[in-house]
């Protein structure tokens, strides 16, 4: 199973500046906690886009793409949300263009199928909310 290990993102949903999240091989869980607005969700949104092309709750509203650039970053920037996983092959940083035009760095072959492993269920990304709700 591929482990995330860091997520970098910037000019993404409520996050103008870099916000990193360094998930170092010591760690074993992670709890993100704060106020309304505190930029929770910038942060799980973030790899659901990342992998899924789309934040559901956020479609669901019809904001699509247009709600993913953060409102302050220029017209001339790229959004952007990198990970990075325990297999160097697979890391990659995605971009969210000002004409709202989306696209991976990495290229390869083995993350092509990495990709389509997490669509198809084999890999397990994130657990939101909802999800926990639905179990109980």
């Amino acid at each position: 199973m591929t482990k995330l290990r860091k997520l970098e993102l910037a000019g993404f949903r409520g996050s103008l500046d870099p916000v990193i999240l360094d998930l170092s091989s010591t760690s074993r869980s992670v709890a993100i906690f704060g106020e309304n607005a505190g930029g929770k969700s910038t942060i799980t949104d973030a790899v659901d886009w990342y992998y899924n092309d789309r934040v559901d709750h956020l479609w669901r509203e019809y904001c699509k793409e247009s709600s993913l650039r953060n409102a302050l970053l220029p017209d001339t920037d790229n959004a952007r949300v990198k990970l990075t996983l325990d297999q160097s092959g697979l890391e990659s940083t995605k971009l969210l263009r000002p004409d709202l035009k989306s696209e991976h760095s990495n290229k390869t072959t083995e993350f092509r199928d990495y990709l389509g492993r997490v669509a198809a269920g084999q890999e397990r990304i994130a657990l939101r909310n909802a999800d926990l709700l639905a179990f109980v």
